[in-house]
């Protein structure tokens, strides 16, 4: 089959989350599991994540609680990247190394340049997190001119080409299964079935608890501007993981509980990493 249209689905499964930095301060949980798709429609790129963290023993990889509307798409300022994996726990440092990779005003011109120059700048400036970067799957979307997607995976890029049909990298199903679109798609369609078929997906292979919950589609435009078609989370995360912490100790971030047992116990994780952070 050919397709103009063109997809990319993007399964990062438990046993590809198990890093930590050496440097983290919750050695207790991590997070585990998320989904996200990239597409090319007639009217431009779609990006479609979910927003689910779950946290999960560190030893045994029992679930213990999870979190929704937490961003893990974050436009540039010029092209987009999506990133599922782990580079601290509860992803609360991506966000700042997004923002300060944006801020250094980087020199690129197609995706695949803008993962080599964001890989470089974390290789400088967060070399604990560069250490366990081929744990993460990264995408890079935009127009250079003609729409181009380019996926970092195991520190490998893999780019999209306008006729390439790519099906998941994940070995438990194929995307052609759940996901079919007319090639003259608009962005909303392709967005919404996108959205379906990793709801789908997630119901067939994994829990509630493990991944889903909200999800975000940004839409790249052919002259690299950016509108939200649903859930903005871009602003939710935190910038490291005494912010974060902070949140949870006062109950100020909604995360649920398994069941009271899994609420108690990390909340005795939890004062442990107070003091750690002291506040």
């Amino acid at each position: 089959m050919k397709f103009k249209i063109l997809l990319f689905f993007i399964f990062l499964l438990p046993a590809l989350l198990h890093a930590q930095s050496k440097d983290s301060i919750n050695v207790f949980y991590k997070t585990r599991g998320a989904i996200m798709m990239a597409v090319k429609a007639k009217d431009g790129i779609v990006i479609v994540a979910d927003s689910r963290l779950a946290y999960r023993l560190s030893d045994t990889g029992q679930v213990l609680a999870y979190q929704d509307g937490q961003p893990k798409i974050f436009p540039l300022k010029k092209f987009a990247l999506a990133i599922v994996g782990n580079f601290t726990d509860g992803n609360i440092t991506v966000k700042k190394i997004i923002s300060d990779f944006s801020n250094s005003n980087p020199a690129y011109n197609t995706p695949e340049e803008c993962l080599y120059r964001f890989g470089l700048f974390i290789k400088s400036k967060y070399p604990a997190y560069f250490k366990i970067l081929n744990n993460n799957i990264i995408i890079a979307a935009g127009y250079c001119p003609e729409p181009t997607i380019s996926i970092l995976i195991k520190n490998v890029t893999h780019t999209i080409r306008n006729k390439d049909w790519v099906s998941n990298v994940s070995a438990q199903m194929d995307s052609l299964h759940l996901y079919t679109a007319s090639k003259n798609s608009t962005s909303k369609r392709l967005g919404d079935s996108a959205e379906k078929a990793m709801k789908d997906y997630i119901k067939i292979f994994h829990t509630e608890n493990e991944m889903g919950g909200f999800f975000s589609a940004l839409k790249i435009n052919p002259d690299n501007s950016y509108s939200w078609q649903k859930n903005d989370f871009s602003e939710n995360g935190y910038l490291s993981e005494c912010e974060a912490n902070h949140d949870w100790f006062f109950d100020k971030a909604n995360i649920h509980y398994i069941d009271s047992r899994s609420k108690k116990l990390m909340n005795e994780f939890d004062k442990t990493i107070k003091r750690k952070c002291r506040y």
